[in-house]
């Protein structure tokens, strides 16, 4: 790992400072192909009220704020985080089609049932409890509502043990694996759990009950 690969680590799960700056800007671009690959198999309706949960640079949250005519929501725990997004973001927040706010996936600061679609990207290696995590979201989420959670680096893939050292110098808590997500994504009360791979991404899409 080169000087600027243990940079970017060092400031993956909470952005600070010049070097954090300089990781969401490489996030957004870095991410682009990902982000759509694990959106093409999420379905998302015009007027879908969506939260988009570790919005980091902001790209996802504008992403999907062209596929509905509702508010999308983006939060992070981390100000830097909070400051690109909004940069990113900036004209659909100053119309209201976009709010951005610092929050921990832990205590999510919006009532029962308030969206139909979560999304997730490059955050769950962070999160200190998965599953309690999953179940907040799910509290936030309307029967029927669709949830994506989407990383580039798995543990049980053919790259684990390169994707390893990233994880330790990143401070991650888990490098997620198919299995592991789906079952913590069951414990937390979803349904309709599905596990795509390509290479090292994965993508795993569920609903909560109606």
């Amino acid at each position: 790992m080169n000087y600027l690969e243990k940079k970017r680590a060092e400031n993956a799960g909470h952005p600070r400072g010049f070097w954090g700056r300089k990781t969401l800007r490489a996030m957004n671009r870095h991410h682009d192909a990902l982000t759509d690959w694990g959106l093409s198999f999420l379905t998302v309706n015009d007027g879908d009220r969506i939260l988009d949960v570790g919005c980091g640079g902001g790209r996802t949250v504008k992403k999907l704020s062209r596929a509905t005519t509702e508010t999308v929501w983006g939060v992070d725990l981390s100000s830097a985080a909070i400051e690109e997004a909004f940069r990113a973001n900036r004209r659909d927040i100053r119309r209201d089609k976009v709010i951005i706010c610092k929050a921990d996936v832990a205590d999510l600061p919006f009532d029962e049932e308030t969206f139909n679609v979560v999304t997730a990207v490059e955050t769950i290696y962070f999160w200190p409890d998965l599953t309690a995590g999953l179940k907040e979201i799910c509290r936030v989420m309307k029967g029927g509502g669709r949830l994506m959670l989407l990383t580039e680096s798995r543990g049980d893939g053919e790259d684990a043990e390169k994707w390893a050292e990233v994880a330790k110098t990143a401070q991650m808590e888990r490098l997620p694996s198919a299995d592991g997500t789906a079952a913590a994504l069951k414990e937390a009360g979803f349904v309709g759990i599905v596990a795509h791979v390509r290479g090292d991404f994965l993508c795993v899409t569920a609903e909560k009950p109606r």
